[in-house]
This record gives structure tokens, C-alpha cells and sequence, in this order.
């Protein structure tokens, strides 16, 4: 290493470690009532909203703490006997029935909402968050792994939590097409293997649809990804039946067609005060996670009808009925 690139990495390496033990100093005064649990399916806008959020509110980030190099996660796959490789491990939501799950999700969420996991992955503080951000007193964390555990997280904490959701033919063009084929990193995906193969309970549960599941396994790529969406969407909105404290749902479709206006009711909808009025241009239509900016509405609504398959977009369509899901499918 030569002297330049190790005073780099010395820089950063402080840089990192005095960022955490400043998120370790404004713990103890982070409002759990003003701490933001952002929802979702990956590419349905989570990262976006998470960021709109965030800046109506003046929170820093936390950024997907089931991710599968975050704290604790490697041991609990080993725990649960996750089978396969990182293909697997990517695409795996914590199971929040019984334990280990029920005890990782309540630590790691614990931790997370008052922004202390030790792990720049989490909270990138390197390439999304200035270091002035760790003094910050409330937090937006977003995660894309909490379907099987979001009515333990409703139960367990008091924080205002967002779902959102967003046309399916629209999740697998952006994940498949869109992203540099950022979703070829979970390949070769297993369906089965995520609902039906983890020793920590789910399987018992997802049983019921066990014969779908089989089938679907064989398909295509982008099909199986489909039926992953609408498996975990259905298990989400049959747990949270009859929930005693109401989660709040939205409709990306909904949000990125004016999200100077519908952002703010969206933040008082969950109770938060903002921090500022806000500045309507700062209400970006585009996603920091995203490879392509600057994309016009419909585009971003309905960009999927040039990037799926005629027979691909019904697949996905059907499926979506199948599992009564088709009121998410905006045409």
C-alpha cells in the first residue's frame, strides 16, 4: 500500500469510528415517537421515500439492518441453518415468529432506530451522510427485509411505520431490467429455499401455498421474483389483520406524482413535526439507490410496458390475482 492510499484509508478509518461513537453520543436522545420505520419491497421506493422523509424531518439514515453483511445477521443465518450461498442470503428476511428471529429482529430494530449499529453499511456514512448527520436526534430507518416481521416490529415499538407499495410489473423491470441487473447478484434465486428450507419456523406457515411455491420455482428469473413479492406481500397484510395500532400504507404511484404536496401529509399522517417548511424543489422525483436519473413521471409509472416481455407483464399480472393482490397493478 502505497503512502497516499494508506492516508486515505487511515482518513476514512477515523472518519468512520468517530462517526459511530457520535450516533453512540445522540442515542440516549432520540424521540422513539418521531423515529420513522420505512417499509417495503425492494424497488418500490423505499430508499426514495426514506430520503424525502428524512429531509422533511431532519433525520439521518439507517439504511437496511437485515442486510446480509450487516451486524449479527451472518451469525443468525448460521443459527437457522440458511442454506446455500450469498444468492440466498441477499433475498433473506428474518422470520419474526419465535426464536432466534423474534430475538434478532428486536435487537437489531432496537439498535437501529436509535442509529448504533456499528457498520458503514448501514449507516453509509462514507457515501450518503455528512459527519454532522450522527448528531442528528430522530431517524428514518428503511428496510426491505421486514415483511415477515413487521407486525413483531408494530407490536414491539412505538415508532410511526410506512409501507409502501408499488405496481409489481414495475418492481421486476427495475430490479431485472432497470439497475444494471442489480438483482443478478440474488441468482440463481430459490424460492423454495426462502420460504420453505429455513429451520426457524416459516415453513409451517408458508405450507399452505406450498404447491404454488413448487411451481414457481421453476420459472424464469423475474417470474420467481414476482411470486417472492406477492408471497411475502400477502403474508404482510394477513398478519397485520385486525393490528390494534394502524400501519400506513402507501402507493408510490401515488406519492411520485406530486410528492411536494403529498410528502408533507404523508409525514403528518405519521405524526412527525416537521423540521422545516421545506423547500419543494428538494422533493427529487428520482431515487438515490436508482441507476438512471432524471426520468419523467410516466416513465417512472409506467416505464416497465418497454422493458417487460408482452407474456412476461401478464405473468406477473396474474400472479398478482392469484395471491389478491391485484389492486396494486396501476394501469
Amino acid at each position: 500500500m502505497t503512502g497516499e492510499r494508506q492516508a486515505k484509508w487511515l482518513t476514512r478509518f477515523v472518519r468512520l469510528k468517530l462517526a459511530y461513537l457520535l450516533d453512540l453520543a445522540a442515542a440516549p436522545f432520540v424521540r422513539p415517537d418521531e423515529t420513522v420505520i420505512v417499509s417495503g419491497f425492494w424497488r418500490s421506493g423505499t430508499t426514495w421515500l426514506q430520503a424525502l422523509i428524512a429531509g422533511r424531518t431532519g433525520a439521518k439514515t439507517v439504511f437496511e439492518p437485515f442486510r446480509f453483511r450487516a451486524d449479527g445477521m451472518q451469525a443468525h443465518y448460521h443459527r437457522v441453518g440458511l442454506p446455500g450461498g450469498e444468492s440466498l442470503q441477499r433475498a433473506f428476511m428474518p422470520w419474526g415468529q419465535g426464536d432466534p428471529g423474534r430475538r434478532l429482529v428486536l435487537r437489531v430494530i432496537s439498535r437501529g432506530l436509535r442509529a448504533t449499529l456499528h457498520s458503514n453499511q448501514v449507516r453509509m456514512y462514507r457515501d450518503r451522510q455528512p459527519l454532522r448527520h450522527s448528531m442528528r436526534r430522530r431517524v428514518v430507518l428503511k428496510t426491505v427485509r421486514a415483511h415477515l416481521a413487521l407486525d413483531l416490529i408494530r407490536e414491539a415499538f412505538p415508532n410511526p411505520i410506512v409501507h409502501i407499495s408499488r405496481d409489481p410489473r414495475a418492481v421486476i423491470a427495475s430490479a431485472v431490467h432497470k439497475t444494471d441487473r442489480m438483482w443478478g447478484v440474488f441468482e440463481p434465486f430459490d424460492l423454495a429455499g426462502q420460504l420453505l428450507g429455513v429451520d426457524d419456523g416459516r415453513a409451517e406457515t408458508f405450507a399452505k401455498w406450498e404447491s404454488e411455491i413448487r411451481r414457481l420455482n421453476e420459472a424464469p428469473f423475474a417470474i420467481q421474483l414476482a411470486a417472492y413479492w406477492a408471497l411475502t406481500e400477502r403474508y404482510l397484510l394477513d398478519s397485520l389483520a385486525g393490528a390494534g395500532r394502524v400501519i400506513v400504507f402507501a402507493r408510490y404511484e401515488e406519492l411520485a406524482k406530486d410528492p411536494a404536496s403529498r410528502i408533507p401529509a404523508l409525514v403528518e399522517r405519521l405524526g412527525v413535526p416537521p423540521e422545516t417548511a421545506g423547500d419543494a424543489g428538494s422533493f427529487r422525483t428520482d431515487s438515490p439507490s436508482t441507476t438512471r436519473t432524471g426520468q419523467t413521471i410516466e416513465d417512472r409509472l409506467f416505464g416497465w410496458r418497454e422493458l417487460l416481455a408482452g407474456e412476461e407483464a401478464e405473468k406477473i399480472a396474474a400472479i398478482a390475482h392469484a395471491f389478491d393482490l391485484a389492486d396494486r397493478l396501476v394501469d
